[in-house]
């Protein structure tokens, strides 16, 4: 999935505009802390704009927030965004954040 097709996905699966308006600013930050690093942007960006896509399913069960999106992503977008994901609620899911996109998703 590429990043104009997230923001479609995103449209058709988040109905909270304000909860739409933080994972655009998240996906903005992202590209830039990932030109910042030289890593991939695309990637990065792709990881902010999703990181949120479970919440309005899973804000009553914060434990499964970020667990969820790998259902919702999977086969969709590289392991290692949804691992970023599952990873930045990791006061929850016990994934501790170990690459530098997981600890920049976190930051951002």
């Amino acid at each position: 999935m590429k990043t104009e097709e997230a923001k479609e996905f995103i449209k058709q699966n988040v109905g909270n505009k304000k909860i739409i308006l933080h994972m655009l600013a998240v996906a903005a930050i992202m590209r830039e802390l990932a030109e910042y690093f030289g890593e991939d942007a695309e990637k990065w960006e792709l990881t902010g704009l999703l990181h949120d896509i479970d919440y309005e399913k899973t804000k009553e069960n914060p434990e499964r927030h970020g667990l969820e999106a790998e259902n919702i992503l999977k086969n969709k977008v590289p392991p290692e965004v949804i691992q970023a994901i599952k990873a930045h609620n990791f006061e929850y899911t016990g994934i501790k954040p170990e690459t530098r996109m997981e600890k920049a998703l976190i930051a951002a």
